[in-house]
């Protein structure tokens, strides 16, 4: 085996050990849709959706399979669909830039996984199942990320 390969497999292991970011979601929650923009790029589209607290502005980037929802034009909640091969555990918040004070609020094995301990401008974080593999293990989840007012 030439000495090439084997720093290339060394340098492979070695990004492979450290947690990707996917989304830094304290960069984004609480910023305008320019300041998001600046970010992670041009979004893919945008709408406008009705929630409980009214009308909200929603950007979408396909890149990151990422929707940024904007309430009184601040970044408010993140949902991020199918999150890029990451395992349904606490350690997957780091993917986001996330720390959790403590253990889930609430869980229920294989369906759901909620953390409301977190760290400003984070207020909650849910994990929820959407495609199981044939032993019932989670494949596919979307994750909600939700910014304090």
């Amino acid at each position: 085996m030439n000495k090439l390969t084997i720093f290339g497999c060394l340098v492979l292991l070695l990004i492979g050990c450290k947690e990707r970011v996917v989304v830094d979601a304290p960069a984004i929650l609480r910023h305008s849709p320019e300041e998001v923009t600046a970010i992670l790029g041009q979004p893919d589209s945008t709408y406008s959706e009705r929630t409980l607290s009214g009308e909200a502005f929603v950007q979408h980037f396909r890149m990151y399979d990422v929707d940024v929802q904007y309430i009184d034009n601040k970044a408010s909640y993140i949902t991020v669909k199918g999150p890029h091969m990451l395992k349904f555990e606490e350690k997957s918040l780091a993917s986001f830039n996330i720390d959790a004070d403590g253990a889930p609020s609430e869980k229920e094995e294989n369906k759901h996984i909620r953390w409301t301990k977190l760290q400003p401008p984070v207020e909650a974080v849910s994990f929820v199942a959407t495609h199981f593999d044939s032993l019932q293990t989670v494949k596919n989840f979307t994750v909600t990320i939700i910014g304090r007012k």
